[in-house]
């Protein structure tokens, strides 16, 4: 017997929220940016030079996979399968820095392959004696398993 297996999967992630900044920090905690002498204030690289950097930026993404499965049973104790796999995972918004650095695309895609057999060979029983004492129930067995897989990844960055 013979099954085919297909799945495809569409998931979106969008995020509403605005992200926190060093200004917006700034802001509402009432401690300036800058030098502020004896006051406290933000004085780091990043907070003087860029205060409208995202500290909490999450980006609107989409991830989309695809998986094929063929299976094969050849008896009540063999059965091997093979099977194909890809997800790619795709950044869909991008924060004002990242678009002034030019930077427009951000993928990372995953394949993947499997081979898989497995079989249940069963001991002969040691004696009619030993048959007669289990009563019709099956002998214990040994499971024989093999899988073999490849993966690969690939991450696309564009500046």
């Amino acid at each position: 017997m013979f099954q085919l297996n297909y799945e495809l999967s569409v998931d979106a992630f969008q995020s509403n929220t605005t992200p926190t900044t060093i200004a917006t920090i700034s802001q509402l905690s009432g401690i300036p940016i800058g030098s502020g002498g004896s006051v406290p204030y933000f004085n780091t690289t990043v907070a003087a030079g860029q205060p409208n950097v995202p500290l909490n930026f999450v980006a609107d993404s989409t991830l989309i996979s695809n998986s094929l499965r063929l299976s094969k049973q050849f008896s009540d104790s063999a059965l091997l399968s093979a099977g194909l796999s890809t997800a790619g995972l795709k950044q869909n918004s991008f924060t004002s820095v990242q678009q002034t650095a030019g930077y427009n695309d951000g993928k990372i895609g995953t394949d993947s392959a499997y081979l898989t057999g497995g079989s249940i060979l069963q001991r002969a029983p040691v004696s009619r004696r030993f048959c007669a004492t289990t009563k019709g129930r099956m002998t214990p067995a040994i499971r024989l398993q093999d899988f073999m897989t490849r993966s690969r990844r690939a991450v696309t960055c564009a500046w």
